[in-house]
């Protein structure tokens, strides 16, 4: 029978990380052992000595066993005893490691027994098998293993060994079984592992601000209890404690000391070094800025201080400011010391306080400052006088300065003594005038005796009629603001004014001679005398003998499809002629002039006639009178297989008595100003009469003196009953006179336009131009000067669609004004409130009238941005010049032709370039329609692009198949469509001549004005012009300028006769001349541009005008 003994045993498998072991079991019918294969337990303690092992199993025969002794150093000592028989211990006392050999003796007994030894005061259990007894034969087995041991082998017969193999422990908990081996229960005690732990971070270096930082904590075991804790309070380990891997928080507390500390955290035996920086100091100090006074002191700073263990310093940087303490730790005061300054200038030193600047600024000394002088009494025609300046401090600064401009003070400063010169200018004013001079502080009072003024008068003499009247003399004063009266010394001459200041005008009036005996006045204006002689009644003289007119050739085959042709007309010396016919299929140009001259006879292609703008009833041929002197003409022409005459009368004026010019526009209000620019261009002083035409009142008639050769210029507002008006203008004289009128709007006068008056009336006109769309206001302006009311009839020849006519009544000696845009039409309403026109405005009943067009551009910014004016065409001409033109980046330039007629006309467009380049392109002007040609983007046969780009240019149109047409030329600026500020628009001139007149110019003044005169030769030779300047003061300027073949050139009058017009106004003459005494004279045609600034805008306003043509 085979049996073990003891019945029951226990085998406890130490604990060790992870340890895999292996017991062997010795099974026999004797005692045997209990062999236990491991490896000894590793203690984790702070004692200075410990062993391998707590408990040993031995068989029950003899064994002997080692314990180990580990110790922190070799200079631990430590013993080894026991208190039982059976064991013995060896060596039974050291120093440092060492081992002890435990012997068992063999177990007398089947019982088991234990034993304790004590090593080093470690307690290790010893238990000792009893003796088995065996058999040979026995069988066994072994059942009730746990998955955790491995049994080997599983059964057997007789004595032998089974062999457990146990697997690592995942826990720290210990864990027990019980095997059966031959039907006895044997115990397996397994200890828990030993775990290993691990941080990150080991450190952390952490700012002054305090914070948090997360530790990871590795465990080898994952039910490892762990413990944190920390050794300083400022730093707090969460959570406390746990068990395997997990993430902790360290989390501290502000450092409130500028000095940096150290704590150690203890997280499952690991530790964790937290540094944390010192706190950095903020610092304060209180004020930071100090004037200190020029006597010096002291002040004391304040300095505040965050902790208060921070320490600082206190500097200056300049020697005058001291300060105490120089250094100092946490809160703290310092105080600044300034010594006192002996300069006149402040200075400025900065302290540096706790890293803070604080700002000490000493005031300079006062100083003491005398001037030698208190008062300067200075002539009219100005000085200099130089003042010593004392100041008791040698570097005072001092300034010098006056309150009125035309005293000045050089130097404006200084430093210390020193001296001021003071210029007074001369005075412009009949007023003493006073300023002061603050120097160093000290007034000087300046007073200028006021100027002594110096007068003339225009004209010095004048004649005045028997019939008596109204004229004006022009007082011209050096000084603006001069007194002066006016006095007659006969009681048939009154004044008005009798007294004014500075520049007028005195209106004179003469009551009618009593008889035929003539008298004298003497009129004293602003101290000179003005003879003043009146003519008694006169018989009227006897008409002398009738002047006659030659013609060239006395009859014309015209060609069926049209043309012209130019005949030369002789009448003596400077006779004033007209030319006229009876068939409206024949144009004439020019219809009147005076002295020897061309004109162009125009005959329409077969079958047609002018009646595009023709009043109803007007086309049959008209009677003609054939003044006694005057030469015909037949004109025929094939038609139908029939043959069409007219006649064509050229008749010789008697020389008139008068002469009178016509302006349909005129108005004063606060929006706008008209000014009139008279000049007579002949050797004879006149007077004029200036009627201004209003609607619904009374003509209201004004005198004015007309020198030689001296531009006159006339304001309407300066007229009694013009101050606000609207009105149109004729002028009368018994001399030629040019008249041009402009007009401006806004007080800035940032538009304008202008026009020459018309030499005579007629009773029908026409005109090319009119738009309405876009932002356009347009206006008819019509004047009736004669002495019956008429009906005039306004024919609108549409862009599409048919032509309106509109009746007006014009009433005798009157302005009518007609504002297209609103204009009303039966079924229509405002037919014409946006369209593009051209018109016809005739009387019914061929009683002569004027008509000007006025056109204006709104902008949302302001009201009429941009206008221009033109006077109508009274015929229709098959050529037509016009001398000014300008294309490129800044000019829009426009060419507009109207066909009034049924026919459309064969075009020749000439461009005359200041280069003396010239370029040629024919079109088609349709039949009673508008065409326009915009000149800069042209195209011109055979040549590439836009050849007209940017040119400056003349222009002439000419009717090739005899169809006559209306052309005018409009120019707008600056840019493109959408940023046109101005324009200016005129007709076109329909003949040449060789002297023309313009009676308004002007260079400078408060807007800048500038004029250039625009002279275009029609000829194929070249020539020389002569421009010749005439000023208000009777004086003159010259210029000689040539001229190129058929080309345009300008002359700049500012630019070219420079200072001796800055500032003026004048007319201007243009006369044509060879290119050498005895050569040809070339035929020219002049305009006048003029432009001015406004409100900052260079050419904000312009104007242009065709020159009168003299002869």
């Amino acid at each position: 029978m085979t049996r073990i003994t003891p019945v029951q045993r226990t085998i406890a498998l130490r604990r060790s990380r992870r340890f895999l072991g292996n017991v062997v079991i010795a099974l026999g019918l004797v005692l045997a052992g209990v062999v236990t294969l491991g490896v000894a337990a590793i203690a984790s303690s702070a004692d200075h000595v410990t062993v391998d092992t707590t408990a040993i199993f031995v068989s029950g025969d003899e064994q002997t066993r080692p314990i180990h002794v580990t110790a922190s150093s070799s200079r631990a000592t430590w013993s080894a005893a026991t208190s039982t028989a059976w064991l013995t211990l060896s060596p039974a006392a050291g120093s440092g490691n060492g081992t002890v050999m435990l012997t068992a003796a063999p177990n007398p007994t089947a019982l088991p027994r234990t034993a304790i030894v004590t090593i080093a005061g470690r307690q290790v259990t010893v238990t000792q098998d009893g003796a088995v007894p065996s058999s040979a034969s026995t069988p066994w087995t072994v059942a009730d293993a746990p998955a955790w041991l491995t049994v080997s082998p599983g059964s057997g017969t007789g004595s032998g060994a089974v062999t457990l193999t146990a697997a690592p422990n995942m826990s720290v908990q210990p864990r027990t079984a019980t095997v059966t081996i031959a039907g006895r229960p044997v115990t397996v005690t397994q200890d828990g592992a030993i775990p290993a732990f691990a941080v990150t971070p080991g450190t952390w270096s952490a700012d002054a601000n305090g914070g948090l930082q997360n530790v990871g904590l590795t465990s080898s075991i994952d039910d490892a209890p762990w413990t944190a804790s920390s050794d300083r309070t400022w730093m707090m380990v969460s959570p406390g404690a746990g068990a395997g891997s997990g993430t902790l928080a360290l989390t501290i507390a502000a450092n409130a000391s500028v000095l940096p500390r150290t704590a150690t955290a203890t997280i499952a035996g690991r530790l964790v070094i937290v540094t944390q920086a010192g706190a950095v100091p903020d610092f304060g100090v209180t004020p930071r800025t100090w004037n200190a006074a020029a006597g010096g002191g002291t002040q004391g700073i304040a300095v505040a201080s965050s902790p208060g263990d921070a320490s600082w310093t206190a500097s200056s940087d300049r020697a005058w400011l001291s300060l105490s303490p120089a250094a100092g730790t946490g809160p703290g005061g310092v105080t600044l010391t300034v010594a006192p300054t002996t300069s006149a200038q402040p200075r400025t030193a900065t302290a540096m306080i706790a890293g803070q600047a604080v700002i000490v600024t000493q005031a300079g000394a006062v100083p003491n400052f005398a001037i030698t002088q208190g008062t300067w009494g200075v002539a009219a025609g100005g000085g200099t006088r130089s003042l010593a300046v004392a100041s008791s401090l040698g570097d005072a600064p001092w300034t010098a300065s006056s309150n009125q401009a035309w005293l000045s003070l050089s130097p404006a400063a200084g430093t210390g003594p020193g001296a001021v010169t003071l210029t007074a200018a001369p005075t412009a004013s009949a007023q003493p005038r006073t300023a002061t001079a603050t120097i160093a502080g000290q007034a000087v009072i300046v007073t200028q005796a006021g100027a002594v003024a110096t007068f003339a008068v225009t004209p010095g003499s004048s004649n005045v009629s028997a019939d008596g009247g109204t004229h004006g003399v022009t007082v011209t004063s050096s000084l603006a603001d001069a007194p002066w009266t006016a006095a007659s010394d006969v009681p048939w001459l009154s004044v008005s004014p009798t007294s004014a200041t500075g520049s007028g005008m005195v209106t004179v009036m003469a009551a009618a001679a009593a008889g035929q005996l003539g008298r004298t006045g003497t009129l004293t204006i602003a101290g000179r005398t003005v003879a003043v002689s009146q003519t008694g009644h006169q018989p009227v003289p006897q008409p002398g003998p009738q002047p006659t007119a030659t013609i060239s050739e006395p009859s014309w085959v015209a060609p069926t499809n049209g043309g012209s042709r130019e005949i030369t007309l002789e009448v003596p010396d400077a006779t004033s002629w007209e030319v006229s016919t009876d068939a409206p299929w024949i144009t004439i140009s020019p219809a009147r002039g005076s002295g020897h001259g061309s004109v162009t006879i125009a005959a329409m292609p077969a079958g047609s006639v002018l009646s595009g703008f023709s009043i109803t009833g007007q086309e049959a041929a008209a009677a003609l009178d054939i003044p006694d002197g005057a030469s015909t003409m037949t004109v025929s022409q094939f038609h139908a297989g029939a043959v069409r005459t007219g006649t064509v009368v050229f008749a010789p004026v008697a020389p008139a008595a008068s002469y009178t010019r016509y302006l349909a526009e005129g108005a004063t209000s606060s929006m706008f100003d008209t000014r009139l620019a008279l000049f007579n261009p002949g050797t004879t002083a006149d007077v004029a009469t200036v009627s201004f035409l209003r609607d619904g009142q009374a003509p209201l008639d004004y005198r004015i003196a007309l020198p030689p050769q001296q531009r006159v210029t006339l304001w309407p507002k300066s007229i009694a009953g013009l101050e606000s008006a609207e009105f149109s203008t004729t002028v009368t004289a018994a001399v030629p006179v040019v008249v041009d009128r402009t007009m401006t709007w806004d007080a800035s006068g940032y538009g304008a336009h202008a026009e020459t008056a018309a030499v005579a009336p007629s009773p029908t006109w026409y005109l090319a131009e009119g738009a309405t769309h876009s932002g356009f206001a347009l206006f008819y302006l019509l004047q009736n000067p004669g002495d019956t009311a008429t009906t005039v009839r306004v024919r609108y020849l549409r862009a599409t669609g048919a032509p309106l006519e509109k009746d007006y009544r014009l009433a005798a000696r009157s302005r009518s004004n007609i504002w297209v845009n609103v204009e009303e039409f039966p079924g229509l309403g405002q037919a014409l409130a946006s369209a593009e026109f051209s018109a016809v405005i005739s009387s019914l009943d061929q009683t002569p009238i004027i008509v000007e067009r006025a056109m204006y551009r709104s902008s949302p910014d302001r009201p009429f941005d941009a206008g221009h004016v033109s006077m109508g065409v009274s015929t229709p001409s098959t050529r037509w010049f016009m001398a000014e033109g300008r294309t490129g980046p800044f000019f829009d330039q426009f060419v507009l032709i109207a066909n009034p007629t049924d026919t459309p006309a064969d075009v020749r467009v000439t461009y005359l370039l200041d280069t003396g380049q010239t370029y040629t392109k024919t079109m088609m002007a349709p039949a009673s329609a508008r065409s326009g040609i915009w000149v800069d983007y042209d195209e011109i046969p055979g040549v590439a692009g836009h050849p007209l780009a940017d040119v400056a240019l003349s222009t002439t149109v000419e009717s090739l198949n005899g169809v006559p047409l209306v052309v005018e030329r409009t120019m707008w600026w600056p840019g493109d469509g959408t940023t046109w500020y101005e324009a200016h628009n005129s007709s076109g001139a329909t003949e040449t001549g060789t002297k023309w007149a313009m009676a308004e110019g002007e260079v400078g003044g408060s807007r800048n004005a500038q004029t250039y005169v625009l002279i275009a030769n029609t000829s194929t030779w070249q020539g020389r012009a002569r421009v010749t300047v005439l000023f208000e003061d009777g004086t003159s300027r010259t210029s000689i300028y040539p001229l190129r073949p058929q080309s345009r050139t300008s002359a700049a009058i500012g630019p070219d006769f420079g200072a001796a017009v800055e500032g003026k106004r004048f007319s201007v003459i243009v006369e044509s001349l060879g290119a050498t005494d005895g050569a040809p004279v070339p035929q020219v045609v002049v305009e006048r541009a003029m432009y001015s600034d406004a409100g900052g805008v260079p050419m904000a306003a312009g104007t242009n005008a065709l020159a009168t043509k003299l002869q």
